[in-house]
Order: C-alpha cells, then structure tokens, then sequence
C-alpha cells in the first residue's frame, strides 16, 4: 500500500492509502484502501462537517474548484478507483446521458465491483463446495452467511453458473 500525502490547500488531506491494480487500458487503477466506500462503492474522506466522495475530493485538490453543474467522470468505470488520470470533468446533462445509454456501463460483475468482496475463483470454489454449510463457508471466505446463499442459488454470482 501506497500512502498519498497532503497537497497542500487551507486543510490538511488525509493520508490515503491504496493499491495498484491492472486496469483496462495501459494505467493502473489507484484502489483506495483507506477510507470505507459508501453504499454505492465510492471512498469518502470527511471533510467540513460533509463527506464528499474521495475522487472529486483529490479532483478538486489537483485542478481547483468543481462547479455545481459538474460531474467527476471515472473513465476506467471504477468508482473504488481514485487515481486522478482516470477522472475528467463533464456537465451533468452529458455524464447522465452516458450513464442512460450505456456508454459509461462496463462489466462491474464479480471482483470487478467496488464492493465485492471475493474472487471469482472463491466464488467458483463456494458454487462447487456441497460438503460444508453455508455458516462454516461463511467464516472460511469471510462473508456473511446470506452472502453464501445468495452465491448458492444464484443471486450473487450467478453469471459464473450460467445465470444473470
């Protein structure tokens, strides 16, 4: 894990931590490993009484001000991901209107979403497990036991066994 020290500004930045991971093109992704993501997968940083999202937060502290009307973009579609080379600026009408057409959508199934939890070769060695129950698979992969069930019977995961 990398720290990121301050850059400098009126308050002083947290120190954040992170890992590389491969991204789909040519850079790496910045995961934060820091700060928690909210229910919807992105890192935030406390900051004046308001938790802004920890991308449009170090966006900010590198370009300056964030105007109301816009959205910080992740290019690389991963919202766990804080490097700022993978973040632009877009007025909200054209970041919504990707977002509605598909355009920002990428496969975030599996590892691949920000708040997964396990592989895809847990999940398959969970799928394939019919000797020990749901609780004891729970403790070995360090879920929840409704997080095993739903792997179970396709909920979750169900893409690996030809499902959703």
């Amino acid at each position: 894990m990398s720290p990121i020290r301050g850059i400098g500004g009126k308050f002083k930045p947290p120190e954040i931590e992170y890992r590389l991971e491969d991204g789909p093109l040519d850079s790496r992704c910045m995961i934060c490993t820091s700060h928690k993501p909210n229910s919807e997968g992105y890192p935030v940083v406390v900051r004046d009484r308001k938790q802004p999202h920890m991308h449009r937060y170090l966006y900010q502290l590198m370009y300056g001000e964030i105007f109301a009307d816009t959205d910080i973009h992740h290019l690389r579609k991963n919202r766990a991901c804080i490097n700022v080379e993978h973040l632009c600026a877009k007025g909200h009408g054209f970041h919504s209107q990707d977002h509605k057409s598909g355009v920002a959508r990428l496969d975030m199934r599996g590892s691949k979403h920000p708040m997964s939890k396990l592989t895809e070769l847990q999940a398959r060695a969970i799928l394939a497990d019919t000797e020990h129950t749901h609780r004891c698979l729970a403790n070995k992969y360090g879920v929840s036991q409704p997080a095993i069930s739903d792997i179970k019977s396709g909920k979750n995961w169900g893409f690996l066994s030809g499902g959703k």
